[in-house]
């Protein structure tokens, strides 16, 4: 903490008091500090026996920690032709999901990626909206969805736990003929392909 700047004009003395508050919250995307979690509440004012300069250390206890423990589940890869094969074979699938606009069938394969989504960031994951979001996705898009799976990249990234698939160029293998696209990024669990950020 720091002394507040005095005003020159009423010869170095302020109106407002020495005194500081921090608050350590948190709160979902787009809320107003006073809807968060209050985890530390720590208040200041000339009267109490702390100087001016002095640090004071708070600790708390998170929800969780990222990356959020559905981590855990992601199984290590190794590139071989075989989960190259069987990647775009998912994504071919995956492709006519989208194509589908069933928004029930889209958020069933991109569930752990909007689950984890919502842990790091530290909102509450709500099915409701993100059918929403994905029923606006497909509003604008349509059943435009198209995968290039020729020349494409493979990449792993964070720990050997995810697969990264572009074309030649880094950009994304699957692509819309309304400028729409989607990054790939894939993971194992339980032997099975799923979505991830």
């Amino acid at each position: 903490m720091s002394e507040r700047k005095q005003n020159k004009k009423n010869n170095g003395h302020s109106s407002f008091p020495k005194e500081a508050e921090v608050k350590l919250i948190i709160g979902q995307k787009g809320q107003f500090p006073d809807e968060g979690v209050l985890f530390e509440h720590f208040q200041w004012d000339e009267t109490k026996p702390i100087k001016l300069g002095e640090w004071k250390e708070i600790s708390f206890e998170p929800p969780f920690l990222p990356p959020s423990g559905l981590w855990k589940q992601a199984e290590s890869l190794s590139l071989t032709s075989e989960l190259e094969s069987s990647a775009i074979s998912f994504l071919k699938d995956f492709t006519k999901v989208l194509n589908s606009k069933d928004a029930k069938k889209i958020l069933a394969q991109t569930f752990f990626r909007a689950k984890d989504t919502s842990e790091v960031r530290y909102y509450p994951y709500v099915e409701a909206d993100e059918l929403k979001s994905i029923q606006g996705m497909t509003k604008v898009i349509g059943s435009t969805w198209k995968l290039d799976p020729i020349k494409t990249k493979y990449k792993l990234l964070c720990n050997q736990q995810i697969l990264e698939i572009t074309n030649q160029k880094g950009e994304p293998v699957i692509s819309s003929k309304k400028s729409g696209s989607i990054p790939i990024y894939l993971s194992r669990i339980n032997g099975k392909w799923v979505i991830v950020r």
